[in-house]
């Protein structure tokens, strides 16, 4: 039952185990778990630089444009929601489902690619318009449309960054796709 140095663990030996007999040191050499632990640190990192700047923008710009930015924030993640189609969740269990057939992975991948920068390019185009209808209607005096615009824009850029996501998921490449959350953030 014992083990060479540096060897791999066996696999009749459970992680609960190998922690209880080496010490949760050994996680470190799991690369399931230690992908874990860099996503859950890459995603930590993400929320405590979103919510910083949360406060930095209350606090210098008081509550009245804090209130404008948090609503054309969520105007920018309902677009997203609403334009996202549903497609996120299909990268990944699509993909999988195909798992044995690159060339279909390759044509899910490019057709969802596609079908994605089409929504993105038609979010654009409408956020003129519609950032203006929405500042009116949203706030009192209407004067902040290009706030609006830019948020309803970003609706669809922020759909290819996700996709863009999903799209190491698919590959796991969760190193990767830590990195980029943390640029992201």
């Amino acid at each position: 039952m014992t083990q060479g140095v540096g060897k791999q663990p066996r696999q009749g030996i459970s992680l609960f185990n190998q922690i209880k007999q080496k010490g949760v040191g050994i996680l470190w050499h799991n690369r399931k778990i230690k992908a874990i632990l860099v996503l859950i640190c890459a995603n930590v990192i993400n929320n405590i630089v979103s919510f910083s700047i949360n406060i930095i923008i209350a606090r210098r710009f008081g509550p009245e444009i804090f209130g404008v930015f948090s609503l054309a924030w969520s105007v920018m993640m309902a677009v997203h929601l609403i334009a996202d189609l549903g497609l996120n969740l299909t990268i990944v269990r699509f993909f999988n489902l195909y798992r044995d057939d690159s060339k279909q992975q390759n044509v899910l991948l490019v057709s969802l690619l596609l079908l994605k920068l089409s929504v993105a390019l038609i979010v654009i185009f409408v956020s003129l318009p519609l950032g203006g209808a929405l500042s009116q209607l949203f706030t009192s005096s209407g004067s902040h449309s290009f706030l609006f615009s830019l948020a309803f824009a970003s609706a669809g850029i922020f759909g290819l960054w996700v996709y863009f996501q999903n799209f190491l998921q698919a590959h796991k490449q969760f190193s990767k796709y830590a990195v980029f959350t943390v640029v992201y953030a």
